[in-house]
C-alpha cells in the first residue's frame, strides 16, 4: 500500500495542480459543461453523461499522464477519505461474467426497457393501468390509506416519506417518490422498470419489499409503495450501534448483504446503484438491499453512456464507453460497503470534493484500511475493488471467504459450530417458490408482462 495522503494535502495540491489549471486551460465553454456535470446534483450523486470531454481535453492539454490506449482513462466519482492508498492496476478487457438463471423471455417492448432505451408514453403507460385493472399490481388509494406522510430521505432520483396506514395503524410504508414529471415518459418507464426488476427479485430475505403502486392526488407522482425499514439505513444503524457491534455481528452483516446480492444476480438482475444507503435494516437486524432504480437486466444491452450513482461506489469501467457492464460492476460496490462496516459507518471520502475524490479513484486510489481491521476482511474487500473486473472475487468465492472468517472469530471467542450455523444460515437457500404469497396474487411467474396487455 502507498503512503496515507492527508485529505487536506489532496485538497490544496491535486485539486488546484489538475483541476483549476484545467479548466482554465480547456476549451471555450467546457466550464459550462463542468457545471453542468457536477452541480445541481441532489444527494451527491452525479451524472457523468458529458464528463468525456473534460477529460479528452485535459489529455490534449497534456495536464495529466497520458493513460496507456489500454486502460480507463474517462473518470468520474464523488465524496471523500480521511487516507488514501493505492489500488491494484486496472485492466485492459473486463470481459463479461454470464449469469445462471431460469428466467422467462421478455416481450420485445419489455427488454426495451430493462435495456434503457426511451420508450414510447403509450408503452408504459397502457402496461401499468392494466396491470392495475387486472389486480396484477396493487393499487393503494392515497387519502384511504396512508396517514401524514413524513418525508425522511432524498436521493438522487428519488424522495422518500415514511406512513403509517390508516386503516390498520400499525402499518408502517416508505412511499418512494421519483422526480421525474408525473405524466412524462420518463416517469412511467422508471415507475415500471423499477417495479419489474423488484418483481423479479421480489424476496423478504434479501429485499426491501414493494407492496404496490399509489399516486399522490395533489401532485398526480405516481409511488412505489414499499416495506418501512424500522432501523433505518447501514450507516445509521452501524453508528447507532458504535461500540456495541462485534466483529462477528459486523461480519453477519456483510454475510447478509453479500447473500442478498448473490440472490439478485442469480435472478439475472444488475443492481448498479449499490451503496451504503440502499442497504436497509429491518426491525430482525437483517439488511436488505433497496432501490433498483438504475437497475437492469444482465441479458440486456445498455445502448448509451450514462454511468450514475454515488461516486465512490462506482466501478470504473463504467465510466467508459468501451467496457461491458455485468455483476462484476456490483462487486466494486461491495467492496466498498464492506469499508463502510469496517467504518462504523463513515463514508468514503467524505471530505473531498467531487472532482478530486473522481481523479483519485480513476488513479487507482482507495481508502486505507480502518486501524483494527481482520487483515483477511481488508483483503477481501481490497479484492472486491480492484480496478480490473475480472480479478474481483466472484460472489460464491466472497461468501466462502467469510463464512471461514466468522468461523475463526467465533473460535476465538469461545463460541461453537452450533452457534457459528445459526449465524450464517440467516439467508435460507430460495426458489421461485418462496416469492411472497401476495405478489403470487398479483402476478403470475408466467406472466409475460407485455406492455399494453
Amino acid at each position: 500500500a502507498s503512503e496515507a495522503v492527508k485529505s487536506s494535502d489532496i485538497q490544496a495540491g491535486q485539486n488546484i495542480c489538475l483541476l483549476k489549471k484545467a479548466l482554465e486551460t480547456l476549451v471555450t465553454g467546457l466550464e459550462k459543461t463542468h457545471d453542468i456535470i457536477w452541480t445541481h446534483l441532489p444527494y451527491n450523486y452525479i451524472d457523468t453523461e458529458g464528463v468525456q470531454p473534460l477529460t479528452e481535453a485535459m489529455d490534449r492539454e497534456a495536464i495529466l499522464p497520458k493513460p496507456d490506449p489500454n486502460e480507463f482513462k474517462d473518470i468520474t466519482s464523488n465524496q471523500s477519505p480521511l487516507n488514501l492508498r493505492e489500488a491494484p492496476s486496472k485492466a485492459s478487457d473486463p470481459g463479461q461474467i454470464q449469469d445462471k438463471t431460469n428466467d422467462r423471455a421478455l416481450s420485445p417492448l419489455e427488454s426495451k426497457f430493462s435495456s434503457g432505451e426511451d420508450p414510447t408514453l403509450d408503452g408504459p403507460k397502457n402496461w401499468l393501468q392494466s396491470a392495475i385493472k387486472e389486480g396484477r399490481i396493487e393499487f393503494f388509494d392515497f387519502d384511504e390509506e396512508f396517514n401524514n406522510p413524513i418525508r425522511i430521505a432524498e436521493g438522487g432520483f428519488a424522495k422518500i416519506y415514511h406512513t403509517t396506514g390508516k386503516k390498520l395503524k400499525s402499518k408502517e410504508y416508505a412511499l418512494k417518490y421519483l422526480f421525474e414529471q408525473p405524466e412524462s415518459a420518463g416517469a412511467f418507464q422508471s415507475l415500471v422498470n423499477e417495479y419489474q426488476l423488484i418483481r423479479k427479485v421480489d424476496d423478504e430475505h434479501f429485499v426491501a419489499r414493494c407492496y404496490g403502486i399509489s399516486q399522490d392526488p395533489k401532485t398526480n407522482s405516481y409511488i412505489l409503495v414499499m416495506k418501512y425499514a424500522e432501523q433505518g439505513a447501514l450507516p445509521d444503524y452501524l453508528k447507532k450501534n458504535m461500540g456495541q457491534l462485534s466483529w462477528a455481528d459486523k461480519l453477519s452483516l456483510a454475510i447478509q448483504i453479500a447473500e442478498a446480492l448473490r440472490y439478485i444476480h442469480s435472478r439475472n438482475v444488475i443492481h448498479r446503484d449499490l451503496h451504503s444507503k440502499n442497504i436497509l435494516i429491518n426491525a430482525e437486524g437483517r439488511a436488505l438491499i433497496a432501490d433498483f432504480g438504475l437497475g437492469k437486466l444482465a441479458s440486456a444491452k445498455t445502448s448509451k453512456f450514462n454511468p450514475q450513482g454515488r461516486a465512490p461506489y462506482i466501478p470504473p469501467e463504467r465510466l467508459s464507453q468501451r467496457a461491458k457492464h455485468d455483476t462484476r460492476g456490483d462487486v466494486f460496490s461491495l467492496g466498498v460497503i464492506f469499508w463502510v462496516i469496517s467504518a462504523d459507518g463513515g463514508e468514503p471520502f467524505s471530505d473531498l470534493d467531487t472532482m478530486t475524490t473522481a481523479m483519485q479513484i480513476n488513479l487507482g486510489f482507495r481508502e486505507e484500511p480502518i486501524q483494527g481491521t481482520p487483515e483477511d476482511y481488508v483483503e477481501l474487500y481490497s479484492q472486491c475493488w480492484d480496478g480490473d473486473p475480472a480479478k474481483r472475487p466472484k460472489v460464491d468465492e466472497i461468501l466462502t471467504r467469510l463464512d471461514a472468517m466468522m468461523k475463526a472469530v467465533l473460535e476465538k471467542e469461545g463460541k461453537g459450530d452450533g452457534f457459528h450455523n445459526t449465524v450464517t444460515s440467516l439467508a435460507p437457500v430460495v426458489s421461485e417458490n418462496t416469492l411472497s404469497a401476495s405478489l403470487r396474487r398479483q402476478i403470475s411467474l408466467d406472466d409475460p408482462l407485455e406492455y399494453g396487455k
